[in-house]
């Protein structure tokens, strides 16, 4: 499976629509642009239309096809494209040029009920890379700072989900730690050890866990 894969074009009926607090962002923008040439998905983008264009101009990209809501700080951008999605305006919060503290804050916010009772909100990396022949997932790389192994259950758990709507029936997952073998003293192992042994108890059916 490689990310070519995924890229085919969504009907107009279908498309969801990304909201992008502050998109003035050259990775973004260049990356809007082929989304939109491609006909994947639906964009609304939050900041200075006029920056936003020029910026989409200077490298070659065109972000015609957007929407564009003004709004020029960070703060009230996300909390403006968290609105938008518990209203229906938007699908997907994608994130621009704001500090990812602020960003987190509206989506974590209770008052939008984005994160159901009990869950934990964790971070997926999708990777193709050239030298490998199937996609990698890695998690949680960005979110938690010192997860509990309860924790890590809940962030395997999301990460399997994950793996599972791309397509990937049967996740085989790897728990990194320093060393190989497992030592009280490094705690990563011994919830790697456990982690293991959980993936038999059938919590996570159909998981190859080592």
């Amino acid at each position: 499976m490689k990310l070519k894969d995924f890229i085919v074009a969504v009907p107009e009926n279908k498309r969801k629509t990304v909201v992008i607090p502050l998109a003035n962002d050259p990775d973004n923008i260049k990356c809007i642009s082929r989304a939109i040439k491609l006909k994947l998905a639906n964009f609304l983008l939050i900041g200075e239309e006029d920056k936003i264009k020029k910026l989409a101009a200077d490298n070659g990209a065109d972000v015609s096809a957007a929407s564009f809501v003004y709004e020029t700080d960070e703060t009230k951008a996300c909390e403006l494209a968290a609105q938008m999605i518990k209203e229906g305006k938007a699908h997907v919060m994608m994130k621009g040029l704001v500090q990812t503290s602020s960003f987190l804050k509206a989506v974590l916010n209770k008052e939008n009920g984005f994160i159901p009772e009990g869950n934990l909100i964790s971070h997926v990396g999708l990777f193709e890379l050239p030298a490998y022949h199937k996609l990698v997932v890695v998690t949680d790389a960005a979110i938690n700072i010192a997860p509990e192994l309860e924790d890590k259950v809940k962030i395997l758990s999301n990460a399997v989900d994950f793996a599972r709507k791309i397509g990937i029936e049967k996740p085989k997952v790897a728990c990194v730690a320093p060393v190989e073998k497992v030592k009280d003293k490094i705690p990563s192992t011994v919830d790697a050890h456990n982690l293991k042994n959980i993936s038999g108890s059938g919590i996570f059916e159909n998981v190859l866990i080592d």
